[in-house]
């Protein structure tokens, strides 16, 4: 294990990233605890970095740490859930209507793009069509922070993003909510192309809301299992 020495932030992100996919994966569980000494000896790299990275996945929502009880990845719950999905709809709808003001027709033609991988991951048995459709999803939404001109919107929904994923993933989970969602995104890719702001608005909003409403039915067991 490599001796502890000042905390690199690259390392760190790298390694939040990491464990945030292990969890978004379920390869670590909802409750499980993370401990320093093992998380630094399997990276090769010094406790401060593993706190560091720690430290980003607590902001991020993807964990809790408490005083002597250490990290513990959070559990799905409904008022986490409504909490989050409150904020990201105000934030992705406006996200959406600053892009429709920005976007380009080189813009309209990768979006396109993406919207195909979503329907040609409609074939894709599950879960490997949910991760695709998740995929596309959050590349478009990427996107169009990148083009929309506001780089404190850009990373008040960034930094959500790792927190929202588990919620995400949950709500494409079903192929009829895959299906819905790709309605919405061509909806939504239809606004921009003809620069209705207001509905584009309206479907980032939507884009959330239909997320959410599925998600938090999986989470209380009102939806059937896909």
């Amino acid at each position: 294990m490599a001796a502890d020495s000042p905390k690199d932030p690259t390392t760190a992100n790298r390694i939040a990233a990491l464990i945030a996919s292990r969890v978004l994966d379920s390869q670590i569980a909802p409750g499980a605890r993370l401990r320093e000494i093992p998380l630094a000896n399997e990276f090769g790299v010094s406790r401060g970095s593993i706190r560091e990275a720690l430290r980003i996945l607590e902001r991020d929502g993807v964990i809790r740490i408490e005083a002597r009880r250490g990290a513990q990845v959070t559990r799905l719950s409904t008022d986490e859930l409504i909490e989050i999905f409150q904020v990201r709809t105000v934030l992705l709808g406006l996200a959406m209507a600053l892009f429709c003001d920005q976007c380009e027709d080189s813009d309209l033609e990768w979006m396109k793009g993406r919207l195909d991988r979503m329907k040609r991951a409609m074939r894709e048995p599950d879960p490997k069509a949910a991760a695709i459709h998740a995929e596309a999803s959050t590349d478009m939404v990427l996107r169009a922070l990148s083009r929309g001109g506001n780089e404190r919107l850009g990373r008040m929904l960034t930094q959500m993003s790792a927190q929202v994923a588990r919620y995400t993933r949950l709500g494409l989970s079903s192929r009829e909510r895959r299906r819905e969602s790709l309605e919405t995104w061509r909806a939504l890719v239809q606004a921009l192309e003809q620069r209705d702001t207001k509905a584009a608005e309206r479907g980032g909003r939507t884009l959330v809301t239909n997320t959410f409403r599925y998600a938090l039915g999986q989470i209380a067991g009102l939806n059937p299992q896909p």
